[in-house]
């Protein structure tokens, strides 16, 4: 598992929500404005990735589920794909690849992922 599971929490939020539609597991913001710093001025730039989800469950089904389990397998599964799901089938291949023998092929494949990774 990854460590982002580790840092996945739920709990439940002190405000009250009318049930709407899921929002995308992760937004990307950007945004620019001018700051004047020391009798200059300066363009502030800010990005940033935000991930998360927001469940609304009634006082009814809230007493009946078991939410935290339906929260790992509703969101935190999906919001992990969304993270890293394109390394999955490089990886898969690269293990499978080791258990063929092709070391050099595992080697390759994991380096690719590597790669992608950090590449920006």
């Amino acid at each position: 598992m990854s460590k982002l599971f580790d840092y996945i929490q739920a709990y439940q939020a002190r405000e009250r929500a009318i049930p709407q539609p899921p929002l995308k597991m992760v937004e990307l913001t950007q945004d620019t404005y001018d700051l004047r710093i020391g009798g200059g001025e300066a363009t502030v730039y800010r990005i940033e990735a935000r991930l998360g989800a927001q469940v609304a469950i009634t006082d009814e089904s809230r007493v009946a589920i078991e939410w935290e389990k339906l929260f790992k397998a509703k969101v935190y599964r999906p919001l992990a794909e969304e993270v890293f799901g394109e390394f999955r089938q490089p990886l898969l291949n690269a293990d499978l690849a080791i258990l063929q023998g092709d070391y050099v092929k595992a080697s390759k494949l994991i380096g690719e992922v590597l790669d992608s990774m950090f590449r920006v």
